[in-house]
């Protein structure tokens, strides 16, 4: 019999990518009214809370309400695979959209373009982890009565109860949700309850 050692054993573990969902990072908008906030910092802490969770190798649904302005040097700057949900209704977003698009068609950086996703969906859904993501809070969802999650944007309306999570940024500190983590902590803590 021929013996191994434990280094023989061990695998490497490939990386799997963790999926987040965001919105309302308001990139280019002041969030607060105080005269000691600009612009700069805003984007520059965001990018930074962005950074901290999110990996290169991750996914990042943005659900709306991203910016406004030219943000192609700041998108740049953001980790992951980006896709953009269809969710720009007023004139600014719609401005923001087009000039990202047309940004990233003059870029010489493949690697941007590559990793820049524009959905034409309103509405996401990710079977692979039970959710369905949208900007506006639905009311109902498909597999809502069997328990799937729908991760939204627009305001902060989190039913725990009803697997319904906001992911405005201001409500977790202007970082990208991980949706896998948010649904093992909501069934860890429904199970104790």
């Amino acid at each position: 019999m021929v013996g191994f050692s434990s280094h023989h054993l061990l695998i490497k573990k490939k990386y799997m990518p963790s999926i987040f969902a965001i919105s309302d990072t308001w990139f280019n908008r002041l969030l607060v009214d105080d005269p000691n906030e600009n612009v700069v910092d805003n984007n520059e802490h965001i990018i930074q809370a962005w950074n901290e969770v999110v990996k290169k190798d991750d996914i990042v649904y943005v659900l709306g309400g991203f910016g406004i302005g030219d943000l192609y040097h700041i998108l740049v700057r953001l980790n992951g695979e980006i896709h953009f949900l269809n969710n720009y209704f007023n004139d600014d977003e719609i401005m923001f959209m087009t000039d990202m698009k047309g940004s990233l068609e003059k870029s010489s950086d493949l690697e941007i373009k590559k990793r820049i996703i524009f959905e034409t969906n309103q509405i996401i859904v990710l079977k692979e982890l039970d959710t369905v993501l949208s900007y506006i809070p639905l009311m109902e969802w498909p597999g809502k009565p069997t328990g799937t999650y729908c991760f939204h944007g627009l305001d902060t309306l989190m039913d725990l109860s009803e697997h319904n999570i906001t992911c405005v940024s201001k409500y977790w500190n202007y970082t990208p949700v991980d949706i896998s983590k948010i649904k093992s902590n909501v069934t860890t803590f429904e199970s104790r309850v």
